[in-house]
């Protein structure tokens, strides 16, 4: 149950970061596609970590998956990205069965889970594909 609090507060963030008057990130169409490339990049650090060139190049070949669709839906659509949040987040949910290395902290991956699905959510009602092309 904390790792559901913390990550509808960490997204909050992530989204009024976006919004706030100052900053206004979302405006860039970039914004998004960036937090997914930054999200797809954890596990690598995490098998960095463990020291094991399979698992390393494993979490690499995913990363390259997501980073790519998030730079093509940068371009072409954030309902991609939205999407591709949310498929994160059930990757997220299936990591551990996959990928067994002590160095992902065990409160992780449903984290991960909340925050990837509740922003991939929020994008894809907030932002239509024509929204983009006008950003």
């Amino acid at each position: 149950m904390i790792e559901f609090i913390c990550a509808v507060i960490t997204t909050t963030f992530i989204i009024g970061i976006g919004k706030a008057k100052i900053f206004r990130f979302e405006k860039d169409r970039s914004y998004f596609p960036t937090i997914l490339i930054v999200i797809a990049l954890v596990y690598i650090l995490f098998a960095v970590m463990s020291s094991n060139v399979d698992v390393i190049i494993a979490e690499a070949v995913v990363a390259t998956m997501f980073i790519t669709g998030a730079l093509y839906g940068s371009v072409n659509s954030l309902r991609m990205v939205a999407i591709l949040l949310i498929v994160h987040g059930l990757y997220d949910f299936i990591h551990p069965h996959i990928f067994n290395y002590n160095t992902v902290p065990s409160w992780w991956p449903i984290f991960c889970l909340y925050v990837d699905v509740i922003l991939g959510v929020w994008i894809f009602f907030r932002y239509n594909d024509r929204k983009v092309n006008h950003l």
